[in-house]
């Protein structure tokens, strides 16, 4: 049997996962310890070391009758994990998450510390992003992508929206014709042979051009040159840090509701459409400054205000209504 050192642990792990637990159902009945309680592996041990018999009678009512089953089951795990009757230690990546609970930041606590356990699939999709941008992603640029999944936006929908870019999550008609083989692996808006991920959010004329007019468009309403490059634009990567903080926030918010309307939008004919893009860019540019003064009780620094209502204000105008 494997040791600790090769065994994942988790207080969490459901007894009758266990495969030296389940050979031990073979030849006794533990169904009755469910009903009192007993299913999973932390409800064997306190402070850190295993149930002794006595304990397990008086903490879950159980009869001297449970003794072999009992044996048998601490027999089991020993197997399982050499370090019994200490309680195993917990693997990095589950023990952040677990000590975060239901705090507001426990989703970012997350993130970051699957960042940071998994850090060979993620050395595989940077090559993947470095073989589509023809460049290499230096430390720096890399870090950065990866954290603008948490400042992109205030809102939770927008983050998983720049996480699935960052991870390249939407099917593509090639990856769907290499799981299929009757499905079409073109390109709906321009017919391409192969629509992979990058040809699908940046490389399609269709959508090329689309990107363009929606870069001179937040050119218009922020008044400063944005890059027009797929690690800007896709990834949230900056070469320069000219702009203030708060035309960042709202360059990246007009860039990350454009991604997400080319998702939402995946298998249309033709490019998402500039008018309906302002209308949502308006409703969410009103919403995101609502969002800063809730979280920091106060109205924007006087530098900040004025940037956003003149943002918003020139979004009414392309709009050609009034604010809601």
């Amino acid at each position: 049997m494997d040791s600790l050192e090769t065994q994942p642990y988790s207080p969490l792990l459901p007894l009758d996962s266990v495969p030296a637990i389940q050979e031990v159902q073979a030849t006794h009945d533990l169904s009755t310890w469910k009903e009192s309680g007993i299913e999973e592996m932390r409800d064997l041990f306190t402070e850190g070391l295993l149930l002794t018999f006595p304990q397990f009678m008086e903490t879950f009512n159980i009869s001297q009758a449970h003794f072999l089953k009992y044996k048998a089951v601490s027999t089991a795990i020993t197997k399982y994990w050499s370090s019994i009757p200490i309680e195993p230690n917990t693997t990095p990546s589950l023990h952040a998450i677990l000590s975060q609970g239901a705090s507001r930041k426990a989703v970012s606590a997350i993130y970051s510390t699957l960042l940071t356990e998994h850090t060979h699939s993620l050395n595989t999709l940077k090559e993947k992003w470095e073989d589509d941008l023809s460049a290499p992603l230096s430390e720096t640029q890399w870090a950065q992508a990866k954290a603008q999944i948490k400042v992109v936006s205030r809102n939770m929908r927008l983050k998983f929206t720049q996480l699935n870019y960052l991870h390249r999550t939407y099917l593509t008609p090639h990856r769907l014709s290499k799981i299929y083989t009757t499905a079409n692996a073109t390109c709906p808006r321009c017919n391409q042979d192969t629509a992979d991920f990058i040809h699908m959010v940046w490389q399609c004329p269709v959508i090329a051009n689309a990107w363009k007019i929606i870069l001179n468009n937040i050119t218009d309403i922020i008044e400063a040159d944005i890059p027009d490059t797929p690690e800007s634009c896709l990834l949230g990567i900056r070469h320069t840090n000219k702009h203030t903080k708060h035309r960042n926030k709202f360059t990246d918010l007009a860039l990350v509701l454009f991604k997400r309307q080319i998702a939402m939008n995946w298998k249309a004919s033709k490019a998402p459409e500039l008018k309906v893009w302002l209308r949502i860019l308006l409703k969410w540019a009103i919403a995101e400054v609502k969002a800063m003064k809730e979280a920091t009780g106060r109205e924007c620094n006087p530098e900040g205000k004025i940037l956003w209502d003149s943002y918003i204000q020139r979004l009414t105008i392309k709009n050609d209504i009034r604010p809601p």
